[in-house]
């Protein structure tokens, strides 16, 4: 299912995981149901994660996303309620629809600079959320619940 360079579906049941090295797509669904996973690392060399690749991960605590991503798919973490923290790569331009919802344990998110559109429902159910990092500019960005519900820390130049 695994072409070497598109990671199309997650078949083992351990905690953990790395995508291989040199993998460049993550597919749509690759890793949805993965109810065991607790960790995963994804490679650098990965630039596009397909819509919903780590829905219903309901154990997925620790994530590691590379930083020369170009697309993060809609509902990629939906209902990953161990997810704790999550620092999305500057290149990041969209939180898609549903991108975070029902993350129960969610509390902290870190914007990068690159960020200039999130979808009304992309933080929803993320009843956690405590502290998002984000540029002063980029607040008006936010759904409405997360900007009073959660507490800001503005990133300086």
């Amino acid at each position: 299912m695994n072409n070497g360079r598109i990671f199309e579906k997650y078949e083992e049941h351990g905690s953990g995981f790395c995508v291989p090295e040199g993998t460049v797509r993550i597919g749509e669904l690759a890793f949805s149901g993965a109810d065991t996973l607790e960790k995963l690392v994804i490679p650098d060399s990965v630039e596009e994660i397909g819509n919903y690749a780590f829905m219903n991960c309901y154990s997925l605590r620790e994530i590691r996303l590379p930083e020369r991503v170009a697309r993060l798919g809609a509902g990629l973490f939906q209902n990953c309620w161990q997810l704790r923290s999550v620092r999305l790569p500057e290149g990041t331009v969209t939180l898609g629809t549903d991108m975070f919802e029902n993350c129960h344990a969610l509390t902290e998110i870190i914007i990068p600079e690159s960020l200039e559109q999130a979808a009304r429902t992309s933080l929803s159910g993320c009843r956690s959320l405590r502290k998002i990092h984000i540029r002063p500019e980029q607040l008006m960005l936010l759904p409405p619940a997360a900007r009073y519900t959660a507490a800001l820390t503005y990133m300086e130049d």
